[in-house]
């Protein structure tokens, strides 16, 4: 068992924990809200990421190259992207598009 799952179980009757619906007709066939929902979904989302083996992969695949910050992109493309919306500002939104689309595609040939 994982330590993330077991760590899941230690807190699973936190995350459990109820209160009575205190208006039923809002809340139609429900008969109680669980108070932690917010911190039950992420929960889920981890554990379901998990077993699909989408979680951390780029830990255990040593052939994939996963870069761990976008500051190439910061300092090259969404600059000159930046500058090029900041050159042309007031031009209609569809031509805004166009001309970083025409950008990209310089590019990327």
């Amino acid at each position: 068992m994982s330590k993330l799952k077991r760590e899941y179980l230690h807190f699973k009757e936190y995350l459990d924990e109820v209160v009575p619906v205190k208006n039923p007709k809002t809340a139609k066939s429900r008969k109680y809200w669980y108070v932690h929902r917010n911190l039950r979904m992420a929960w889920h989302h981890i554990l379901y990421a998990l077993k699909q083996d989408q979680l951390f992969t780029f830990l255990e695949d040593e052939t994939r190259i996963c870069p761990r910050d976008t500051n190439r992109l910061e300092g090259g493309i969404n600059t000159r992207i930046a500058e090029l919306s900041q050159c042309h500002r007031g031009t209609l939104p569809v031509y805004e598009e166009r001309l970083i689309e025409w950008f990209l595609l310089s590019k990327s040939a």
